[in-house]
């Protein structure tokens, strides 16, 4: 049922994918006009083909949860931070406004460097009663 069956309909119909079942999915052509694609030097073929390169942008800009970052937003000396290392290493620890510990920041600048398993890391420390007001700190927000 998983397997898709694609057929090419025509230049202005596009391609036609069937499946779970046999169920049809349209496959909308490219908003360029054909002659705008041969123009290019390339089919409907070579369309696709870019559609599906690894060579493209980013699906997402970068993000800004790194702990560097969140030095420089709350303006303390640290330098570049790059692993929990480094964060050991920082010299001044941000409170934002007396809100987070230096244990809780210290914290939370090493989940900062663990890039798959930081947004849990970070929420399960931020959602405890202890660190909850630091939310409201403007530093913290900025990243």
């Amino acid at each position: 049922d998983g397997v898709l069956r694609w057929t090419f309909l025509s230049e202005a119909k596009g391609f036609e994918v069937r499946a779970f079942g046999g169920r049809p999915l349209r496959v909308a052509p490219p908003t360029a006009s054909s002659a705008a694609v041969a123009e290019r030097g390339g089919s409907m073929l070579s369309y696709m083909q870019r559609l599906w390169r690894r060579e493209e942008a980013p699906r997402a800009p970068p993000s800004n949860a790194d702990a560097s970052a969140l030095l420089r937003a709350a303006g303390c000396e640290g330098g570049g931070v790059a692993s929990e290392e480094d964060v050991l290493l920082v010299r001044s620890l941000p409170s934002f406004g007396g809100r987070l510990s230096a244990h809780s920041c210290e914290l939370l600048l090493s989940y900062l460097t663990a890039p798959y398993v930081r947004v849990p890391l970070v929420l399960q420390l931020l959602a405890q009663p202890a660190t909850l007001p630091a939310l409201a700190s403007p530093e913290l927000q900025a990243v």
